[in-house]
């Protein structure tokens, strides 16, 4: 009896090696792992959001208002759906507050921040950042950098843009084998769970784009300002710039500039024959996922 149950068992294990994959593995399998890296990102970048709208960026008392920084999954639990969880690595997000001069969003370092943020910084200090690549002083345990210059809200202020910006590398499975940047598959995922939401899509270096990618009969979003990097999302129209400042400025290890913009240095760093730690290999990326929104 056993015997027969062994035979049968290796009889169909054969024949489903020549069992052709359903049709719609694609449908039921492949498209919802997709769609499950763009839902993590737009859910922790709308709670990003909701944590902003909920506090007075004019007010300078401490969990009233918001500061330039990154905003921790402990900072966003209230916003976050029950069970949300931050992994690391490729899957990990980081939403991360700038608060910028709106009449110098094109330029990088001290000029492009708000005067109540540079008012009080020594000469030494002119270009925005100190010895340990963040901008003012260290970290006072709220998971927020403080504010700079005569301590000041620096995200108060009519001139002032606050920008969030939540990104994090394009998985090593969504990615194109040839150039890297985010594929069919992932860029389909982001139409069918979000639609065509302005802001939404991957990094990239304006140089990679011609002028008819950007600008396009029904383009609604066109360049207001013009910096060396953008988001560019589904389709040429919504290619949405990323001020200097975000992009070319060092404001610590995680923030965009060293993971997602001009300081990225993973291309340089990764050597398959001299293996290094994960995280040295994920701390940039050559594509980055971006969710970006102006306030």
């Amino acid at each position: 009896m056993y015997l027969w149950v062994i035979i049968a068992t290796f009889i169909a294990a054969l024949f489903a090696l020549n069992t052709s994959l359903r049709p719609d593995i694609k449908e039921l399998y492949v498209e919802p792992q997709a769609q499950t890296i763009i839902t993590k990102m737009y859910v922790q970048h709308r709670a990003a959001m909701n944590y902003l709208s909920k506090r007075n960026r004019n007010s300078t008392v401490l969990n009233l208002s918001y500061r330039p920084g990154e905003l921790t999954a402990d900072m966003l639990q209230a916003d976050l759906p029950y069970g949300f969880q931050q992994d690391s690595g490729f899957t990990k997000f980081t939403s991360w507050v700038y608060c910028l001069d709106v009449n110098h969003l094109e330029e990088e370092g001290v000029l492009a921040l708000p005067s109540s943020c540079t008012a009080g910084l020594p000469p030494s200090d002119a270009d925005g950042a100190t010895d340990d690549g963040t901008t003012g002083d260290s970290d006072d345990g709220t998971g927020l950098n403080p504010d700079l210059g005569d301590g000041s809200n620096c995200c108060s202020g009519l001139s002032t843009a606050v920008y969030l910006v939540t990104y994090g590398c394009v998985p090593s499975k969504w990615r194109d084998v040839r150039s890297g940047k985010p594929d069919a598959m992932l860029l389909g995922a982001m139409r069918t769970t979000t639609g065509f939401t302005h802001g939404l899509g991957y990094a990239i270096d304006r140089d990679e784009l011609t002028d008819s990618e950007v600008y396009t009969d029904e383009n609604q979003y066109t360049e207001v300002i013009h910096t060396p990097m953008g988001v560019y999302g589904q389709g040429g129209q919504f290619y949405l710039p990323i001020p200097s400042y975000i992009s070319e400025t060092s404001t610590g290890e995680k923030s965009f500039a060293n993971v997602c913009g001009s300081l990225r240095r993973h291309n340089e760093d990764y050597d398959p024959a001299n293996p290094q730690s994960l995280d040295d290999m994920y701390s940039s990326c050559d594509y980055c996922l971006v969710y970006m929104s102006r306030f």
